[in-house]
């Protein structure tokens, strides 16, 4: 029988990382709501249009694409903004995770299926899954990462989380927490354990 866990957390959290390192150990699929996402964002399709629409042509690249830099200190910055660009991109992104799940079960019906979402719970991701994950870390080490890999800075960082759930609505709509806050491997660990691998 096939196996969908949904994989969730904050910004920072690792949640990619993880995932990564996980599927080196144990034979796994693993669909990242991101990269859909970001395929979604292309131009020529229905959501890049709707995209311009709402955020004008002033958040184009001069090969096209989205100035992504730009369009997330939009969002991040104006709460009706982010809810816009989510009710465009989400119900695609649900749409073809659940066409990516039934194509993937149809090959293989022992399957086991990693959906990585920031906003797995709040886009209604979750219903597609049979148990969710949290990946959690504490937020200094979430911010050290994220100053470190991407240059974010502490006022962004701090408005991004303010955005997302908070640490005890992730706890209580989750099955299962993975303590990523320190070595990858140890993470690793803990989901092994709990699939009994």
């Amino acid at each position: 029988m096939s196996w969908v866990i949904g994989v969730t957390g904050g910004v920072g959290c690792g949640k990619s990382r993880f995932l990564e390192e996980l599927s080196l150990e144990i034979k796994a699929y693993v669909i990242l709501a991101d990269d859909i996402g970001r395929e979604l964002q292309e131009p020529g399709t229905k959501q890049y249009d709707e995209i311009i629409e709402v955020f004008g042509k002033e958040v184009l690249l001069e090969n096209g694409k989205f100035n992504r830099g730009l369009l997330g200190m939009l969002v991040f910055s104006d709460e009706n903004k982010l809810k816009a660009l989510n009710n465009i991109i989400h119900p695609a992104v649900k749409d073809r995770i659940e066409k990516r799940i039934e194509s993937i079960i149809k090959e293989d019906p022992e399957a086991l299926i990693f959906v990585e979402a920031a906003l797995l719970l709040e886009a209604d991701y979750d219903s597609m899954c049979n148990e969710v994950w949290y990946i959690y870390a504490d937020t200094e080490t979430r911010f050290k990462r994220l100053s470190q890999g991407r240059g974010m800075t502490r006022e962004s960082f701090d408005r991004i989380t303010k955005m997302q759930l908070s640490e005890y609505e992730f706890r209580l709509r989750s099955n299962f927490v993975i303590d990523n806050s320190g070595y990858i491997e140890a993470s690793v660990v803990q989901a092994r354990r709990h699939l009994s691998l």
